[in-house]
């Protein structure tokens, strides 16, 4: 847990007490500081609070004159759709509202931060650098919107690296952020709603760009990264990512082979063929650049690169391939939230059984529409299903299956005899039937064992 000495005998009101919430709890009441808590369902939640030491209040009972800052979850709204009824009140205060990692990056420390964010592939961006740092022997703490809530990461030595995943909603409240590196992935529509439209959802992503990060990583394979590029780039000291251009002083994708041309001359990294287990697909090999490029940039050699990126074990719930069971490959692309990143999991395959449904994107399933003719066979889950049946009617065959195992059963009595892909990529969120992309994944992975367990025991 990190100490946060600026905060001691001041008053810090947390809102949404979820894992990041309790962990700012604790940080802030072991720091001397006065604590106040709110969570507007989880009773549970509150009753953890009180029991470290926080005054739980609703927000038209917190004490706004007194307060340093408002600690919004960053799951909680506080502009659109509808402002929270805390950040009605802290604005009218003149409060900060801030979410945890604020409080990490007003952290007096000799640690290094390489922050990664867009759309698609932060995780696994953000996991490959850690694990490349880590392999040369520097200490690392990874966290933000993967893994342990910030607060709850071990303090640093000078030297060592804060590796953080960061979504839209967190770069909203981290006024005092402070990155030695970031990372500006890809950008396509994705929680609109919450930013208030497709401005809002870039104006959140820009922010990594304008406070002052001395270097950035940006992959230029989407119009608005580049848009962004060439509007920051007189200021900007970069490295670009390209997946279809070969340019000078870049890194790039050359038929088979992901090669720097930045710190070396046109050297080859490693080869799709070298990575098609762990990380799978043209979108990994963005991925694995930015990582490359982050890691090159604060210092690690290209041997050691190279080495870190193979010996990757690849994430959870990430087109991850589970194994095989009565000849089917079961892939777990669970966190495919979105149609882009779906997209990105199809074009990976060929000849597919393909899960998707929850609650849709915006974007529906426009994004997969060129990668339709990987798919043998849909087979539909959740809120969605009716709205996808009529997207996919006349291009794909497809089956409403309202729920997972009823989808994984119907696609194994399909696949009965033949060999063939199993793919849960579902292009949405899963708050329909599930507490999360997590969740999602996991009850996929037991249906692939219990499936395993059968064949085992025949």
């Amino acid at each position: 847990m990190l100490d946060l000495p600026f905060a001691k005998d001041k008053a810090y009101y947390v809102v949404g007490l979820a894992r990041s919430g309790l962990a700012a709890c604790r940080a802030l009441f072991k720091s001397g500081a006065r604590v106040y808590a709110w969570d507007d369902t989880n009773q549970m939640a509150r009753d953890e609070a009180t029991s470290m030491g926080a005054q739980v209040l609703p927000p038209h009972e917190a004490p706004w004159d007194h307060l340093s800052a408002l600690v919004l979850s960053p799951g909680i709204a506080h502009l659109n759709p509808l402002p929270h009824e805390s950040a009605t009140l802290a604005r009218a205060a003149h409060v900060p509202i801030i979410c945890d990692l604020d409080l990490l990056f007003q952290l007096p420390t000799g640690a290094h931060t390489i922050c990664v964010t867009g759309t698609n592939g932060k995780s696994t961006t953000t996991a490959l650098i850690a694990h490349i740092l880590t392999q040369v022997g520097h200490p690392v703490q990874m966290g933000g919107n993967i893994g342990v809530p910030v607060l709850d990461l071990a303090p640093l030595p000078k030297g060592g690296f804060y590796v953080l995943e960061m979504s839209s909603y967190q770069l909203e409240r981290v006024p005092h952020m402070r990155a030695h590196v970031g990372v500006l992935l890809n950008l396509t529509p994705d929680h609109l709603s919450r930013h208030g439209g497709w401005a809002g959802y870039i104006e959140a992503k820009e922010r990594l760009l304008l406070q002052g990060t001395p270097f950035m990583v940006m992959g230029q394979d989407d119009e608005e990264s580049r848009i962004l590029f060439e509007k920051h780039e007189t200021r900007l000291d970069a490295c670009t990512v390209h997946l279809h251009e070969r340019k000078a002083g870049t890194l790039y994708v050359a038929g088979p082979c992901l090669v720097d041309a930045r710190w070396e001359e046109a050297r080859t990294i490693v080869t799709l063929s070298d990575v098609k287990d762990h990380l799978p697909g043209l979108h990994n090999a963005q991925n694995i650049l930015a990582a490359y490029g982050a890691c090159r940039a604060v210092g690690v050699s290209f041997e050691a690169c190279q080495k870190g990126i193979l010996s990757f074990p690849g994430l959870a719930h990430r087109i991850e391939r589970l194994g095989q069971a009565k000849g089917v490959t079961f892939i777990n692309d669970s966190k495919g939230t979105n149609g882009q990143a779906t997209a990105n999991a199809l074009r990976a395959f060929q000849d597919i059984s393909w899960i998707v449904g929850g609650v849709a994107k915006e974007d529906g399933l426009e994004a997969v529409q060129d990668q339709i003719l990987r798919v043998r066979h849909a087979y539909l889950i959740g809120q969605s299903q009716d709205d996808f049946a009529k997207a996919l009617e006349g291009h794909v065959p497809y089956t409403k299956c309202t729920t997972l195992d009823q989808a994984v059963a119907r696609a194994m009595e399909d696949l009965a005899g033949k060999t063939g892909t199993l793919l849960l990529s579902p292009a949405c969120a899963s708050f329909d039937q599930f507490a999360d992309f997590e969740a999602r994944g996991n009850a996929f992975r037991a249906l692939f064992e219990s499936y395993q367990e059968k064949e085992d025991a025949q």
